[in-house]
């Protein structure tokens, strides 16, 4: 199955292998919610009357109301964990984002579907007892998501820092993560302020992932995540600090890393 949003980098060998295990792990996995969806399969999702209304109302101008946010944390959501879906598990994710998340005029209804996805889809991506290809497209629809401007959706932000930078997360949840905070920092290039306000969020999960001692049975995967630190670190912090650039020195120095 194809994962979006994972950007190759300077380690060809390294990223083709932590690119597959990503998409390896994307395989049948239960519901998201307890119980069975009322629809099994996205395209009748997509055509549901409960969908019809639910558009009908955000697009009017209403407020996201107890039944409509049932109805996507319900039936919705859990669709990208359903085998009926796994096929097209890319498009899924992108259409759960497109359906739920635009032609939303009201600014708090797009707040609220918004963080109603985001809190969601976090929390899968963070349960221990959710399958691991549940938590790993979870974490890809965080960072997918985008603002009414059609720029990433900044709210996203703190979340995808805290899970690229958290150990006690699977390395694929990490490198779905990294691969969000990727677009957010390339949104903000050209906004001093913006990112700024990113580098505080972001800046200390990166720097700690250079220090992270290599696993063996997981080197090509911490390596693909070191080399997208690396690579976003510059536009992050333009003046490293002594314990990037010691960081960056024990990293050349270490026989167990990778040449490039």
């Amino acid at each position: 199955y194809k994962v979006t949003g994972v950007q190759t980098c300077a380690l060809p060998i390294s990223s083709a292998v932590a690119i597959a295990f990503v998409a390896w792990l994307v395989t049948t996995a239960p519901a998201l919610a307890q119980g069975e969806p009322k629809y099994l399969g996205w395209p009748k999702v997509e055509n549901a009357r409960e969908m019809r209304e639910l558009k009908e109302k955000l697009r009017d101008g209403s407020a996201l109301d107890a039944e409509g946010r049932a109805f996507v944390a319900q039936t919705v959501l859990p669709q990208l964990a359903l085998g009926e879906n796994l096929p097209t598990i890319e498009r899924t994710r992108r259409r759960i984002r497109e359906t739920l998340l635009t032609e939303i005029d009201d600014d708090k209804a797009f707040a609220d579907m918004s963080r109603l996805v985001a809190e969601t889809m976090t929390a899968v991506a963070r349960d221990d007892a959710a399958e691991p290809a549940v938590r790993l497209n979870a974490m890809l629809l965080v960072g997918e998501m985008r603002g009414k401007d059609g720029k990433p959706w900044p709210p996203a932000r703190p979340l995808l820092a805290a899970a690229t930078g958290d150990t006690k997360l699977p390395i694929a949840v990490r490198i779905a993560a990294i691969a969000g905070l990727g677009r957010h920092v390339d949104a903000c290039r050209g906004d001093a302020e913006a990112t700024a306000a990113l580098a505080q969020a972001a800046g200390p999960a990166l720097v700690a992932i250079l220090a992270e001692p290599v696993v063996s049975d997981r080197r090509a995967e911490q390596e693909w995540l070191a080399s997208r630190a690396l690579a976003i670190l510059p536009t992050l912090v333009p003046q490293a600090a002594k314990n990037v650039a010691a960081s960056l020195a024990a990293i050349v120095d270490d026989p167990a890393r990778a040449t490039d």
